[in-house]
């Protein structure tokens, strides 16, 4: 490597075995179906970065809110969002 070449930072990687069941399991079904996701990965990927995004959103909120970040988080209620968005 010359020098003042950038180098990269090494990736991360996560391995997970786990089952999928019930109405998440469903969810994904009809996802791949619908073609929306083509694996469970990029579904899981995806979920991922939806769930990190609205908790920075959360956190952003509770910031400009005068809440401030020092109070601990409650976990976001996925189930009480959908029912709340009408989609049950």
């Amino acid at each position: 490597m010359s020098r003042g070449s950038v180098r990269a930072k090494p990736e991360q990687v996560i391995h997970v075995r786990c089952y999928i069941k019930g109405e998440p399991a469903q969810l994904l079904r009809e996802l791949k179906e619908r073609g929306v996701v083509s694996s469970v990965r990029e579904a899981v990927v995806h979920g991922i970065l939806a769930l990190y995004e609205k908790t920075i959103e959360r956190d952003l909120k509770r910031a400009q809110t005068g809440a401030g970040l020092s109070t601990p988080t409650p976990p976001i209620d996925l189930a009480r969002d959908r029912k709340r968005q009408g989609v049950v």
